[in-house]
């Protein structure tokens, strides 16, 4: 008698393996082995002939095993290649033979010695998706276990690469400091040795400007009167990359009186113009244009007006919002006629720009 052990690990449906050597003149022979029937149950169903589980059967045969049949070659391939642990990929085994016919039967995928999955063959073709794949180089094989007509066949190995996973920079913050100066900081992201940084303006595509060591960078290459939008990833061993941050922008434009005073500060032309060129950078960066203002040329007899506050306001949130920015919110939302205009109204606008 052979004992058979029931397998508890993944996938637990082998309850157990027989191996036969046999020398290679003896392909295509019938070879016998007998199992005792009064002596072999089936495991959770006695006097019963057919146990299944995962899909998968055993069945308990009075008479013969046919070994032998033509022969086969199997290759597996990745859909994926480098994967972050976590995701999803799909493994796909291509079994094939010299010998027409079809090929049905069951491939074993393995991580190195351990098997992580089974797929049945359709059209000589089996597939295995799993994300629990561990980091590292993984060695993937794919084993077609044979049938009465097809020898058993194992692939070559592939090299399957699953980086550390790793999460998106949160709290990315863009402050423009000068005309020539605009200041990256970001939170930290585990298992990141690096961090990459992508910048746009003027309507532009997103290309990478500098990598940082560290959760900080100053971009010193842009110039006055520009709004610049900015994305950070992490980037770790292996090739491993997080999908990029929310994005945040800066313009390079300085505000006399920053920041103003609730009080002591007079609203000045100067405060009114230079939001102005700041929102119009702002919207340029968007592939917006320039808008045209009520007043477009005030002086210093102009009075800021609930007209202008509103008008940079609803020029700036179209902006943000093509730009994938998120709105701002304003204190007094609907300025009432009439109404005095506050130092927040254009604090607010700054902060929105800046």
């Amino acid at each position: 008698p052979l004992a058979f052990t029931s397998n508890a690990t993944a996938p637990g449906d082998r309850i157990g393996t027989v191996t036969l050597t046999l020398p290679q003149a003896a392909q295509g022979t019938v070879y016998t082995l007998s199992f005792d029937a009064k002596l072999t149950v089936l495991a959770n169903q006695a006097a019963s002939v057919f146990e299944s589980q995962f899909n998968r059967k055993l069945k308990l045969v009075s008479g013969t095993v046919t070994i032998g049949g033509a022969s086969t070659a199997t290759t597996v391939s990745s859909s994926a290649n480098p994967t972050n642990a976590g995701s999803d990929v799909t493994f796909t085994a291509h079994v094939s033979s010299a010998t027409p016919g079809t090929i049905t039967g069951t491939v074993a995928f393995l991580d190195g010695t351990t098997t992580i999955g089974y797929g049945t063959l359709q059209s000589g073709v089996a597939t295995l998706t799993t994300s629990a794949l561990a980091t590292g180089s993984r060695s993937i094989t794919a084993v077609y276990e044979g049938s009465a007509t097809y020898q058993t066949s194992t692939s070559p190995a592939i090299t399957q690469t699953v980086n550390v996973s790793l999460a998106s920079p949160a709290n990315l913050t863009a402050t423009a400091t000068s005309t020539s100066r605009v200041v990256l900081t970001w939170g930290s992201v585990s298992g990141a040795t690096s961090y990459e940084i992508r910048r746009s303006f003027d309507n532009s595509a997103f290309v990478t400007i500098a990598a940082a060591g560290a959760t900080t960078y100053n971009d010193d290459t842009v110039v006055g009167g520009k709004t610049y939008v900015y994305t950070v990833r992490a980037l770790g061993a292996g090739g491993a990359s997080s999908p990029y941050s929310p994005k945040d922008a800066a313009t390079t434009v300085l505000f006399a009186d920053d920041p103003i005073v609730t009080g002591t500060t007079r609203i000045k032309l100067a405060h009114l113009t230079t939001l102005r060129t700041a929102v119009n950078a702002f919207r340029i960066s968007a592939g917006l244009g320039a808008m045209t203002f009520t007043d477009p040329s005030p002086t210093t007899a102009t009075k800021v007006k609930r007209t202008h506050i509103d008008e940079l306001r609803t020029a700036l949130q179209t902006a943000r919002a093509l730009l994938g920015l998120p709105s701002v919110a304003f204190t007094d939302p609907t300025i009432a006629a009439g109404s005095n205009m506050k130092t927040a109204h254009v604090q607010e606008l700054r902060y929105a720009v800046q």
